[in-house]
């Protein structure tokens, strides 16, 4: 009967001593910083201009991973810049995207966004737009409550010639 008692009065005394758990995260905030960070990444990308490859490699980080129409997968933030960057060098190109939805996981670590993508060109001063395009990015959140890419995939149909 000792043990007995013992036994119960340690599995209480180490239910008590047991770390509360996290509250759960306001996921529908979690959506809307979401939503916001990646409309940050693209107006980011706009702003840079002929730097936009550099630019975009710091959303991904060395983990981010991007899945183009065409060829290989791409690592991390030196891969994606490197395939984004001739794109924007040549300052006639732009290319700019919208989210529409977002979600995020329960414990608010991981979330992904899907929306429209528009790759234009510059002819005489205005915009033509060559391509429209659906995205769906994944995104991870870091130890320091940054999101950052972790991968990263669209396609794109070329748009009627005017």
């Amino acid at each position: 009967m000792t043990r007995i008692r013992a036994g119960i009065s340690l599995i209480v005394l180490l239910a008590a001593c047991q770390a509360p758990a996290p509250p759960a995260p306001d996921l529908a905030a979690a959506r809307a910083e979401l939503m916001a960070v990646d409309r940050a990444f693209d107006s980011a990308v706009a702003a840079a201009g002929p730097r936009g490859g550099e630019v975009w490699g710091t959303f991904f980080g060395d983990s981010g991973k991007m899945l183009p129409p065409v060829g290989e997968l791409i690592r991390g933030a030196s891969g994606t810049a490197g395939l984004m960057g001739p794109f924007f060098a040549d300052t006639l190109n732009r290319l700019r995207w919208a989210p529409e939805h977002a979600e995020v996981s329960g414990d608010g670590s991981l979330g992904f966004t899907i929306g429209a993508s528009r790759t234009i060109r510059m002819v005489d001063g205005q915009e033509r737009v060559l391509e429209r395009g659906r995205y769906l990015t994944v995104w991870r959140r870091q130890a320091d409550g940054r999101w950052l890419v972790a991968a990263d995939v669209g396609n794109s149909r070329e748009e009627p010639a005017p």
